[in-house]
């Protein structure tokens, strides 16, 4: 499309969108001390995600969380798979699946991820009682995900329930890490 003197510069809508979406991840990509140094495009897109792999990698915290939460979100998905045959409701599934998850999760998160080795009562009634707190809440965050997906929105229940569990994780960690295995202030006086 040629455009003459008179007539305004006009830009295709989808080409308005590419350039704002490009613009959008470039500032999002590039920090101010990348942009400088000529990292851009998807070169510099792909060296600074794995840039950004490498540091997560590199905590041993974030490590066993993965391989913590891979088991734990793949005997989800297979317990759930297998109590689907029993045709209960979404939520009776679900339920069911959580609560073996749930225990089995805290005692691998206490021992091989935040490597909290406390056992006295004071310290496992707090830190039982959060992590129960904090699942409950992704509990019924999933349960009610799961059901709006494939009660309501009727998309195919399995494959919902993978997706919910990879937010579920990350809410997970987030509530571990901020609220559940974190040692407690001592006062000064």
């Amino acid at each position: 499309m040629s455009r003459t003197k008179n007539e305004p510069n006009q830009i295709d809508q989808n080409e308005k969108i590419d350039i704002d979406a490009s613009a959008a991840a470039d500032t999002l990509m590039n920090p101010p001390e990348a942009a400088n140094s000529g990292k851009s495009g998807v070169k510099g897109f792909f060296q600074q995600t794995t840039a950004l792999i490498r540091k997560v990698l590199a905590n041993r915290e974030v490590v066993a969380y993965i391989v913590v939460g891979a088991f734990t979100s793949l005997l989800s998905i297979a317990l759930y798979g297998f109590l689907m045959r029993f045709r209960f409701s979404v939520p009776v599934t679900n339920t069911i699946v959580t609560v073996i998850v749930v225990v089995i999760a805290y005692f691998t998160n206490k021992v091989f991820v935040f490597r909290s080795m406390s056992f006295k009562a004071g310290v496992l009634l707090r830190e039982i009682s959060s992590f129960f707190a904090g699942r409950f809440f992704t509990y019924v965050f999933e349960t009610a995900a799961l059901t709006v997906l494939v009660d309501v929105c009727k998309f195919p229940e399995f494959p919902m329930k993978i997706v919910v569990t990879v937010v579920v994780i990350a809410l997970n960690y987030v509530i571990s890490k901020k609220a559940v295995f974190v040692l407690p202030q001592k006062k000064t006086p």
